[in-house]
């Protein structure tokens, strides 16, 4: 027996059958789909596919800029990092708080340096830097740092790198005279800073601005 497939399911029928065995379809009649026709930009449309393409492109890594922008310590040193410098060479000596401050004290070894400056109106600034084998173990010397600022009457964030912090408080004495502890943590580097304006002018902003210097040293 002669046997020949069905254009529409490709069942073998027999020679001669009207109609197919499985799906029905009249063998004398039915006529298969033409295929569509394959898809063939025009030369403009490729263009315009090009031109959507850089676009986009364009947008993303403009989107990729800005988050890097907006995400803090995108910019910061990492907190994990380690300095082989010695702290002598990292503190800021040469501080831009006013032309009248003078340096009474400098100390600096490779893990340490202490910073003593004096300034008008009775005021003062003594920086105290120290390095540890870790940043894991600087982290906890800050953490510690920041608890007794809140134990002792409050701690605020400095704004400065991941990890800053102050306090403000009045002498007890005479109920004037303004102190500002304050401290940060970069990697395996802690810098505490003991700072009075004494009856001048000079206020937190001033000591941020010295803190920040002190931040981007190590940083750079």
């Amino acid at each position: 027996m002669n046997l020949s497939p069905c254009p529409n399911c490709g069942y073998l029928n027999p020679q001669g059958s009207t109609y197919c065995g499985r799906c029905g379809v009249n063998l004398m009649t039915f006529t298969p789909l033409a295929p569509l026709p394959r898809y063939a930009p025009t030369k403009n449309r490729k263009k315009e596919l090009i031109t959507i393409g850089v676009v986009v492109g364009v947008i993303i890594v403009l989107l990729i800029l800005i988050a890097a922008l907006m995400l803090p310590g995108m910019d910061q040193w990492p907190e994990d990092g380690t300095y082989d410098l010695p702290a002598s060479e990292l503190i800021v000596r040469d501080t831009d708080l006013s032309s009248e401050w003078e340096e009474i004290s400098f100390s600096g070894e490779p893990d340490h340096a202490n910073l003593h400056l004096n300034g008008p109106d009775e005021s003062y600034l003594i920086v105290l830097m120290n390095m540890y084998p870790s940043s894991d173990a600087a982290g906890g010397v800050y953490d510690s740092i920041r608890s007794d600022y809140e134990y002792s009457g409050g701690s605020h964030d400095l704004g400065i790198g991941n990890r800053s912090c102050y306090q403000r408080f009045v002498s007890v004495d005479d109920g004037e005279t303004l102190f500002i502890l304050a401290a940060f943590q970069k990697g395996n580097v802690v810098v505490q800073f003991d700072y009075s304006p004494g009856f001048g002018s000079i206020s937190l902003s001033d000591l941020k601005d010295v803190a920040e210097e002190q931040y981007r040293k190590i940083q750079n």
